[in-house]
């Protein structure tokens, strides 16, 4: 009996002196400061970097390229492997104040580097969208729009990443020998101008634009983009143009005729009625020889839902490889004046030799031009020029 009360007294003080020290490690936590009792200071994120080069996805052979500096985005069509560039877009850039996943900007066109480049945009203005690591914004191209992205291949920037000018593709033969003619005065005359007004199908008015130009002098003639400006009876200008009106072909022989057209979307209520155009042609001597791929087999084609698209072959014969194709066809009527016109551009590089075919659709040709009211045609096929 004596040794069962020792042992519960021994237990009982065993677990008295446990609890002791259990209370008094509990009690020196309390009493002890924490070794990193200060807040944590919240981390300042840096402003949304976008500088550095962006590509689209490749489609066809040509992609999309775009540089962003600290105040400018320049954006290319880049074909043929990466051998030719052609400008999109020049404009500013605002980068963002402060860190975000979501941020837009509205960008205002260089023009001054961009009006003589032919597949630049018309816009004066583009909005620009940076999301989910995406930079987006809409492409327009023979009435279609679509969106384009854009993902980020680099941070670095090149060391002149705006055009001084665009570079011409590398092909044999487009440059012209240097002679006195070359430098002769540009000799040229407006044998025909025409605007005109259509309706589409949801309600939305258009103006045609065409004017033919004639090349009077003794040696080539290059034009350039140009301009012109629609004016009512009372002499109000209604419409102005910059830089946007386009030529096909770009360059003409002595004596061949060459054709600027457009085609405007109008704001509502302009006026349709009683409109003359005033053409102001760029032309010059040009500096580079003619280049043209051959076509043949082409014929025009009723669309079932309306309108008409023209079908078609061309061949490299100029023995060296051509990129940036324009193919363009202008459709004549019955007294041998110019109608409408039909146009695509090939960025595929096509080698000396080779044939491929085409297809050519309208933009928004007026719903009165047929296949039957198309009394003649004619289909050109060149390669970019460009002449600075």
């Amino acid at each position: 009996m004596r040794r069962i009360l020792m042992k519960k007294k021994i237990v009982t003080l065993f677990l008295t002196a446990v609890l002791c020290a259990f209370a008094t490690s509990c009690g020196n936590n309390a009493s002890e400061p924490k070794a990193n009792d200060t807040t944590a200071k919240e981390e300042v994120k840096e402003p949304t970097d976008l500088t550095g080069t962006w590509v689209s996805e490749e489609n066809d052979g040509s992609y999309q390229e775009a540089i962003i500096t600290e105040n400018t985005i320049e954006i290319n069509w880049v074909s043929d492997g990466g051998k030719t560039k052609s400008i999109y877009w020049i404009g500013s850039y605002e980068a963002p104040a402060d860190s975000t996943d979501k941020y837009s900007w509205t960008s205002e066109k260089d023009k001054e580097k961009t009006d003589s480049a032919l597949l630049a945009s018309q816009d004066d203005t583009k909005s620009f969208t940076y999301e989910d690591k995406k930079i987006s914004y809409e492409v327009s191209v023979m009435g279609t729009t679509s969106t384009m992205e854009l993902s980020q291949v680099s941070k670095d920037i090149p060391e002149n990443p705006v055009s001084e000018e665009e570079p011409q593709a590398e092909t044999a033969g487009n440059e012209a020998p240097d002679s006195q003619s070359q430098q002769s005065e540009a000799s040229y005359e407006v044998t025909y101008q025409n605007i005109s007004f259509h309706q589409d199908i949801i309600g939305n008015i258009w103006s045609q634009a065409i004017v033919e130009v004639a090349n009077t002098g003794n040696n080539d003639l290059y034009l350039d983009r140009s301009s012109y400006e629609l004016v009512s009876e009372d002499g109000t200008i209604i419409h102005t143009t910059s830089n946007t009106f386009t030529p096909y072909p770009q360059i003409l022989s002595p004596g061949e005729k060459g054709y600027y057209y457009e085609e405007t979307s109008m704001d509502a209520g302009t006026p349709t009625e009683g409109i003359s155009i005033t053409p102001h042609i760029s032309a010059q001597a040009s500096k580079n020889q003619i280049v043209r791929l051959e076509v043949s087999a082409t014929e025009i084609y009723d669309k079932e839902m309306g309108s008409i698209d023209l079908h078609g072959k061309i061949k490299n014969t100029t023995g060296a490889e051509q990129s940036n194709i324009n193919v363009v066809a202008i459709l004549f009527d019955g007294n041998g004046q110019p109608i409408g016109q039909l146009w695509t551009i090939l960025m595929n590089p096509i080698q000396p030799d080779e044939e491929i075919g085409f297809e050519l659709e309208p933009m928004n040709l007026p719903d009165d031009i047929t296949k039957a009211s198309i009394a003649d045609y004619k289909v050109y096929a060149y390669p970019e020029q460009y002449q600075f």
